[in-house]
């Protein structure tokens, strides 16, 4: 590399967006689930999720989060219907070329209830790459009579850069 950024960014993909949703589809058939298979589908639900906040993807978002209950912070009460666009705003200023990472992914199967936790990381790209907030996902699936479904997530910052809309 001759330490310029990468010739591509992950918003001229225009395929991206199916490829995610076609990872979320899946093998999310509860007959035969493991550990494996369920750690699996949350890492590809929470990529999903973080390639429509990277790329301001409203209609993925939208298809991700129908019928899951957002919430931010941990603070059961602040439970509201915020919408795709609602969610990606909260993330920061997404004029800018920016990449959401998600990482340390931890899941607990408890009979037909799956709780997962993981750590999320926004990076500016416009210059030299620069980690603008931090912060957590948690959330839980639920098995039904043929596929699990996403059921709550919640997104906690953890840290913002100075000067940050909500930082």
């Amino acid at each position: 590399m001759d330490g310029k950024r990468p010739p591509w960014n992950v918003a001229d993909d225009s395929d991206a967006a199916g490829v995610a949703m076609s990872s979320v589809r899946q093998g999310m058939e509860t007959a035969g689930s493991t550990h494996a298979i369920i750690r699996h589908h949350v890492e590809n639900l929470l990529s999903a999720f973080a390639l429509a906040i990277s790329t301001r993807d409203e209609d993925l978002m939208g298809e991700l989060i129908r019928g899951v209950d957002i919430r931010f912070g941990r603070d059961i009460h602040s439970s509201t219907d915020p919408g795709p666009e609602g969610i990606i705003d909260r993330f920061e200023d997404r004029r800018r070329s920016t990449v959401q990472t998600v990482s340390n992914i931890g899941v607990k199967l408890s009979g037909s209830r799956a709780h997962y936790v993981a750590t999320f990381q926004d990076w500016d790209l416009e210059s030299e790459p620069t980690c603008t907030s931090i912060g957590s996902y948690e959330g839980r699936l639920i098995a039904g009579p043929q596929v699990w479904r996403w059921t709550e997530h919640a997104i906690t910052w953890k840290g913002r850069r100075v000067g940050s809309r909500y930082g």
